[in-house]
């Protein structure tokens, strides 16, 4: 719409035409009316199985006002709650669990009672969830890592126990694992090369 909201407009233009792109912009009427919208829904791109995070969601609202907000998981809705909207920007977030290991979209709906424009009522985020990570935990002595072992295990974390003669001596040998942890393990036990790897 040619309407500057974020970054330098002209500056942009003016890269696209020395590319030789052709830029057509068509002027719209501010709206005057009243007004929510959603201004942006935020969320990481990757996440692990049982793995809590933060969505955050940036609303607007030219009026304050009584609203729904509703989010949802793929099809299914996951929350609505009633919100008050204050006149101008706000900010609400939702702590949530990761779902199973797959691609899901997130989206959120506003629905407010005073509001000129529907088609800025809805954002959707993508997130990729990945099966539960894999740590290598290497004891000095068999049992020095029982108790971070079993922390690990009780957040369902796929833990490999071992010694220090089964750290890998390639870097690539690491791969498959989120972190390594060393219980009690004296640097002479590792050896120069798997304390470098």
């Amino acid at each position: 719409d040619g309407q500057q909201n974020m970054g330098d407009a002209l500056q942009e233009a003016q890269l696209l035409q020395q590319e030789g792109i052709r830029l057509d912009i068509v002027p719209l009427p501010p709206s005057t009316g009243q007004e929510a919208r959603i201004d942006g829904l935020d969320a990481p791109t990757e996440l692990r199985t049982n793995e809590r995070f933060l969505l955050h969601i940036r609303l607007y609202s030219t009026v304050a006002q009584n609203a729904i907000l509703r989010l949802y998981l793929d099809q299914g809705i996951v929350s609505q709650q009633s919100l008050h909207l204050v006149q101008g920007q706000q900010e609400v977030s939702f702590s949530l669990l990761a779902p199973p290991p797959g691609f899901h979209t997130y989206r959120v709906t506003l629905d407010a009672p005073l509001d000129t424009i529907l088609q800025n009522n809805e954002a959707a985020t993508f997130v990729n969830v990945q099966g539960p990570p894999r740590v290598l935990v290497i004891e000095g002595q068999p049992g020095n890592g029982h108790n971070i072992i079993a922390a690990l295990q009780a957040t369902k974390i796929d833990v490999v126990v071992g010694t220090p003669n089964d750290v890998p001596t390639a870097l690539d040998g690491l791969a498959g694992y989120s972190a390594v942890v060393l219980a009690d393990v004296p640097a002479v036990a590792l050896g120069t090369a798997r304390m470098q790897i």
